[in-house]
Formats: structure tokens, sequence, C-alpha cells
């Protein structure tokens, strides 16, 4: 796990021997009997209760409640005085009353809800989940600006370094730890951390037995910089190659893409997959390959597309947030140039916004060539912070290459817009947007004739990915139609031949004999 606070390496936690040595012995690791020590000498946990001699109980080997874990975050955000002394309107009534101070202020500042509208459930306990979503409700992430979403909430703790990727069962020595851990992680859209705004707000000061926030952010980063062989081995299993099909089955283009989630979630560049009716992934390190079960959602003019991969078990990259890199940062890309899978390029962030076509890039001196589309920029703490979107090669006055390429990728914040909240397949896609472009425009959906008489109706569409217009008729009995077509579409011409109704139907196909958009003009014959 990336981004955790190695403990053992706060050579400014300065606390009394005695004060652990007298601590009852635990099942929890010596991780977690630290952290808890720490955040009790800061003021910032509070323990069960206390031992005859005085020392304080954590219990850290029991299971955690819901009110437990909500005076653990109450008292990790230096609050607990404010919460002892406000006066809460909470609709709950089943919260015993030592808990309902904290329960109220967590509840009015938007960082717990209850289990109904008049119960907060608080004796049921609590698992990895449920805690984390507290943790970044208060480091300022919310469900409802798209910033993580509750059932996946320990991902995004574990992406921030806060939290592991698994617990078998749950205590209240995993909470604190990852409290502790919280200290380090920066508030969203800030640049100063939890614990940077403990001490600005004077909720604890810095004195000699508290965690520095120096030493907090060095060992972060010191444990966190990885080699570039290290990059290699823990990130290229989740970088695939990906292969895209048409109808019929014939190869149209290749490129790359990551997984973000061992589910299958996975993203690429939108125009890899633009236009394919089906798609294989091939694994780098293992050569298997599995069939693209569908696309999540895209942004066809961002270029990018969130997919899913039918399997599970995959390796995947966490995600950093692409809006605080820099420039001159030492960055890795990942795909599949020319086809050739697992290729790993080493280079700078040249610039952090660069801005072509009125789109916004990060722009690399890492090389990202043909197939690399919709690989993975990566930085030195082995997550992904953009996805690889090609190369923009600059020339001379009589068009030939200069040799220096600007290579582009696409901020990974991106995919925050992106839904998994339905699927759709690859053909679905490329009939949606085709028959966006390809809209069949009638002079007359009805026409009414008598028998002998004749009607011109006028057809127009425009496409560029498809091979023409075709037409039939439900019945040659009641009316003849005759196509004549013409650039831009064709000219019916139909005539009466008796008493009854018909359909003409026109349809606008793809090369591969693909349905992109019909159109039916109902014809009465009198």
């Amino acid at each position: 796990m990336k981004n955790m606070i190695n403990i053992k390496k706060l050579t400014s936690i300065i606390i009394a021997a005695s004060l652990i040595c007298a601590c009852p012995a635990y099942a929890a690791s010596d991780s977690q009997i630290q952290a808890a020590v720490s955040l009790y000498s800061m003021g910032l946990f509070s323990g069960t209760g206390t031992n005859s001699d005085g020392t304080p109980v954590f219990d850290l080997d029991a299971p955690l409640t819901r009110a437990q874990g909500t005076v653990i975050l109450v008292n990790l955000l230096g609050c607990a005085s404010k919460a002892e002394n406000g006066s809460w309107s909470i609709p709950f009534d089943d919260v015993p009353e030592w808990a309902q101070k904290y329960v109220g202020y967590a509840y009015n500042s938007g960082y717990v809800s209850g289990r109904s509208a008049d119960s907060f459930d608080p004796d049921s306990y609590i698992d990895a989940n449920q805690f984390c979503a507290f943790i970044l409700r208060a480091l300022g992430f919310s469900e409802a600006n798209g910033d993580f979403k509750y059932e996946n909430a320990l991902d995004t703790a574990v992406n921030l370094g806060i939290a592991e990727e698994s617990y078998e069962g749950f205590t209240r020595g995993d909470a604190v730890l990852i409290a502790f851990n919280a200290l380090a992680a920066n508030i969203n859209h800030s640049s100063l951390t939890l614990y940077d705004t403990l001490l600005n707000s004077g909720a604890i000061s810095d004195a000699e037995n508290t965690v520095r926030v120096e030493t907090l952010k060095e060992n972060s980063e010191e444990s966190d910089e990885l080699t570039a062989e290290e990059i290699y081995e823990k990130c290229s299993p989740a970088v695939f190659y990906i292969e895209v099909y048409d109808a019929n089955g014939r190869a149209l283009q290749l490129g790359s893409g990551f997984f973000i989630s061992s589910d299958g979630t996975a993203v690429t560049n939108y125009h890899v997959i633009d236009g394919g009716s089906s798609a294989k992934i091939t694994l780098s390190d293992t050569g298997e390959v599995y069939d693209v079960q569908g696309v999540y959602d895209y942004d066809k003019e961002r270029d990018i597309a969130l997919i899913k991969i039918n399997g599970s078990g995959f390796s995947y990259l966490e995600t950093a947030d692409s809006d605080n890199i820099k420039g001159g940062a030492t960055v890795y890309a990942i795909g599949s140039p020319l086809g050739l899978s697992n290729s790993i390029s080493q280079g700078l962030i040249s610039n952090t916004d660069r801005e072509i076509g009125g789109m916004k890039y990060i722009q690399t001196s890492a090389a990202i060539s043909n197939g690399s589309s919709g690989g993975a920029l990566i930085n030195t703490k082995g997550q992904v912070i953009g996805i690889t979107s090609g190369e923009a090669a600059q020339t001379t006055s009589s068009g030939t290459l200069t040799g220096q390429n600007l290579n582009l990728a696409i901020p990974i914040n991106a995919i925050k817009a992106l839904s998994t909240d339905s699927l759709s397949s690859l053909s679905e896609i490329y009939k949606a947007e085709a028959a966006a472009s390809t809209a069949i425009n009638v002079s007359a959906d009805d026409i009414t004739l008598s028998r002998g008489e004749t009607a011109v109706v006028y057809v127009t569409c425009e496409s560029s990915v498809t091979a023409g217009l075709k037409g039939s008729i439900t019945s040659s009995e009641i009316i003849s139609a005759h196509f004549m077509r013409t650039m831009n579409g064709a000219t019916l011409v139909i005539t009466g031949l008796s008493s009854g109704t018909a359909d003409v139907n026109l349809k606008m196909v793809s090369l591969d004999g693909t349905v992109l958009n019909e159109k039916t003009i109902n014809v009465t014959v009198r």
C-alpha cells in the first residue's frame, strides 16, 4: 500500500515508555498501538476508559460500533469540546446519552447519517468501508460532488494512502490506524493536510510530544518513492493491450488500457473503441485474453472511456489527484506502442496544463507512440495521473518532422465525470454515435395517394461512415417506389397501384452492414 505513514520511522513522537508499557496486552499490531498512543497524546483519541492506575484503555482488538466510530471521528477532528458544548438537534431516538453530543455534531456537520429517518443504529458494528466514508467526508470529499461513491469509500481511502486494501474483520485498532494516517492526507482541493488544519485551528499544539507535520510528510514521501524497476513490476500487470473489431470480426484498431479496479473496470481513450462492435484485451504479464463486456460511460470530446472487462481479480492502478501534479516531476508511460505490449518509457512532466485544440493535457517527455493510446501515465508512487493520448509531432514549413514531439496525456481526474450506473455494448455505442450523425430527413412522413397518382419524396442524410441509403416497401401490390440516389440522400418516386396502406422503410447502412438509422414513410392509397 502506498502513502501509508511508516509509524516506526516517526522519530519525533516523544512518549514515555511507561505509558506504552502500562497498556494491557493487545492482539492489535504494534502500528495500531503506537497510532492509538500518538493520537491519545495529542488529545485526538479518548479510548474507552482508564485502568486503576490511570492508564488509558484502548480496546483495539474489539469490533467498532457506529457510535464509537463517530466519537473517534469527532476526536480526530479536534472537535470534542465543540461537540460537548454544543446544542445539537438529531432525528434519532436510539442514540445513548454518552454519544448524543458526538453524533449530533457529526450528523449536523454532514459526516454521518442515520440508518433510517429516526434510527442511527449506534450499536451495530461498522466495517472499513463505512468508517472510511466518515473519514473522507471529514477530509472534504463529497459523494454529491462525485469525489467518491459510498460503496467504494475504502478504495478511495486506499488511493489516498490511509487504509489497507482489505481487512479480516474490522476493529477499533484498524480504525485508529486509518485515523492516524489521515493526519497526513490533504484536505480535498487544498494543499493543507488534516494535521495542518488542526495546528492552524489550535486544536493541537506543535509541542514536543506531538507528531510534527514535517515528519509525517517526509516519512510519507520517503517511503512512497519507487524506482523504475519497482514501477514496472507493480504497474505493468494492470496495463493491457486492446484490439477492436468490426461487426464481421475484422480488426479495426489497437491500443492500450488499464484497470482501476479488480472487478474489471478499466480506462482507455474513446478513439480506441470508436467504431468497434467488439473488443478483446490481452494481459501483459500472463498473456490471457478477455472480452470487453461493454462501456460504462464515455466522453467523445474529451477522448476518454470507462469500460468493463469480462472477468475479475485483475491487478489495478491507484489513481492520484492530477490537479496536484508539478512540472519537472518524473513520470512513466506504460502502454503498447505498435502493439508491443508491456512497454515502459520514462520522462518528465513538461507542462501540467497544456491547452491544444481547446482541451487541457499533461505534456510529458515520456515517449507515447501509436498503440500507446489509452495507456497509463504514472507518478513515482506508482499512481496513475493521466491517460496517454498520443503525440503531436512538430513539423517544418515543408511538412517534415523536426523530431521534437509533444507527448500528451489526459488528466486522470477527467474520469470523475464518468458514471458506472449502466453498461452498453460496443456495438450499441457505435450505433448511437453513428446515428447521431446519420439523421434521415424526409419531405413527407405520411402520404395519401389515389390509384395511379405519383408523389415525390426528397430524402437528405449526412454521414461519413456509411455505405449508403437502402429502402424497402411492405407491399409492391399497393405501391411502387423508385430510388434515385443523390449526393446527400435520395429522391423517392412513389406511385399508388391499388387501395390499401404500405410503408417505405429507409435505412442508413454502414460499410459492415450495420443499420445506423432508419425512417419509415407511411403511404395510404385510396
